[in-house]
């Protein structure tokens, strides 16, 4: 019985969520998938972004995908990328406006000796302006500080961890911060409300996408093509246009034909139209 009251005053307090529940319960798991894209919905248009009803997320068959793979709550193994993939497609990603990538780590945080244990968000440098995001102070993190081997170490506050963990101070800008024992300076708060794109996430910093390994110094993720574990979304005007039907990317399905050990792994044909975009 205590554990039923519990579970009402959990839902008591998330509105939204309990209205999933009762409809998934109500319409049966069939329905789950219109219940949780209905969701998404919300939560895009929830965040501070410039246009919303323009992000897709890319997607590519399961199948393909052997070797290393570590997914999270922002999607399964068709919403993974490896960081070689992600690097060419940054480059050169046909039927979208741009594509970014993103992946939250589990961080320690130290600042003037005060550690607590919190999460990292390691984002490319596109990734803030893709999305329209600007900052609530200082900078967001940018493709220059982006370039692998040759980075800069710097960090973006959440405005919920400059508030609540650094007093809201505006002295914080050009200080250091340890994220998992290596320094970053501080160059900026994120805005008011934003946490990135899952709704489920909440990272306390955000640091450049070539750092990984820093981050996670038993596990590289940066030198092999069959290490999947990035999320990459993306800005396209024509899905929207398109009214949000998952349309595929020519390039994807190129760079995937042009790793002949993937083809030969799976034995399973690859096309253009196995590559997808969704929202």
């Amino acid at each position: 019985m205590s554990d039923i009251r519990f579970a009402l005053r959990t839902l008591a307090r998330s509105p939204l969520l309990t209205a999933v529940v009762i409809l998934s319960l109500g319409l049966g798991v069939g329905a789950n998938t219109a219940i949780f894209s209905f969701l998404n919905r919300i939560v895009l248009a929830s965040l501070p972004v410039e246009k919303p009803e323009e992000l897709v997320i890319l997607t590519s068959p399961p199948e393909f995908k052997g070797g290393m793979s570590s997914t999270d709550s922002a999607g399964d193994m068709e919403s993974i990328f490896s960081y070689l993939a992600f690097r060419r497609l940054e480059k050169h990603a046909e039927g979208v406006r741009g594509v970014a990538a993103f992946r939250q780590l589990d961080a320690n945080l130290s600042y003037r000796n005060q550690t607590i244990d919190g999460a990292a968000m390691v984002v490319s440098g596109n990734y803030f302006s893709l999305l329209g995001v600007k900052s609530w102070m200082g900078r967001l993190i940018t493709p220059e500080d982006d370039v692998h081997g040759n980075g800069r170490p710097v960090v973006v506050l959440s405005y919920a961890f400059w508030q609540n963990r650094l007093g809201g101070q505006p002295e914080v800008l050009n200080q250091p911060l340890r994220v998992n024992g290596h320094v970053f300076t501080i160059v900026g708060v994120a805005p008011k409300g934003f946490t990135g794109t899952t709704w489920s996430q909440n990272p306390d910093v955000f640091v450049p996408l070539c750092f990984k390994p820093l981050m996670t110094p038993t596990w590289n993720g940066t030198q092999r093509w069959d290490e999947y574990w990035l999320y990459l979304p993306g800005s396209s005007p024509e899905f929207r246009a398109s009214r949000r039907k998952p349309r595929s990317i020519p390039s994807i399905a190129g760079l995937w034909r042009s790793r002949p050990a993937a083809r030969r792994k799976t034995g399973v044909p690859m096309s253009s139209r196995d590559f997808v975009i969704r929202s």
